[in-house]
């Protein structure tokens, strides 16, 4: 990607794994989080860009969930005063506080109609599309993927648009191929990927290192073998 935003990092973490030219990020799910460590000043040495990831969880605030706009734009202002990028990552999950009645399986449809997706990028530098929770059937992924990003990209022209992939779907066997699908039919719609998987931050859980086959690393070797 044009940048590429590393979260939980920091300068000298950067640099000791040959990555100076990356972005140090942070990641809240909470907005008033968010702006206290911004505002005061405690945010990890060198950190360039904060991320505001809210859901239907109990690390997001009930109100943060109910009115996601008002607080993407609270978030996106917060960042913005301090000369930090600011990237807005939504999760549909927020379908099933503001429009309960919701079936499971029209959750990322009602995510759409909500517009929750122009109101979380108006004020964003970068927008990443959560679409996890769907990446185990690609044409369904890609056909979110694509709505959502136009939606944000209208919002705000010239926004930094990302997809997000994970391993760490819950009840849903997510491999190497599955990966490697959602990723083929949309790397023409974004500019590269938010990539959630064992070993990374906040991670309780590792294949690699239990002896397990680790999706995320066959995914990656797929990635590298394309580009040639």
């Amino acid at each position: 990607t044009p940048r590429t935003f590393v979260s939980g990092a920091s300068t000298q973490s950067l640099a000791a794994t040959g990555l100076q030219t990356a972005i140090p990020t942070e990641t809240f799910t909470n907005e008033v989080g968010l702006a206290r460590d911004v505002h005061a000043g405690r945010l990890r040495p060198g950190t360039e860009a904060v991320v505001y990831a809210d859901s239907a969880s109990r690390r997001t605030p009930r109100n943060q969930q109910r009115s996601p706009g008002r607080f993407y734009r609270l978030a996106a202002r917060a960042a913005h005063v301090h000369g930090l990028l600011f990237i807005a990552a939504p999760s549909p999950s927020l379908v099933s506080v503001i429009a309960p009645h919701t079936p499971p399986a029209r959750q990322t449809q009602e995510f759409l109609k909500l517009r929750i997706p122009a109101a979380a990028a108006r004020n964003a530098d970068a927008y990443e599309v959560e679409g996890q929770g769907i990446e185990t059937s690609p044409d369904a992924f890609a056909a979110f993927v694509k709505s959502a990003v136009a939606q944000a990209a209208r919002a705000r022209p010239g926004i930094e648009l990302l997809g997000g992939l994970s391993t760490r779907v819950p009840h849903a066997d997510v491999n190497a191929n599955t990966l490697f699908d959602a990723y083929l039919r949309t790397d023409l719609l974004v500019s590269g990927y938010g990539f959630d998987a064992p070993g990374a931050a906040g991670s309780t859980a590792c294949r690699a290192c239990t002896g397990h086959a680790d999706p995320a690393v066959g995914f990656l070797r797929k990635l590298r073998r394309l580009d040639g």
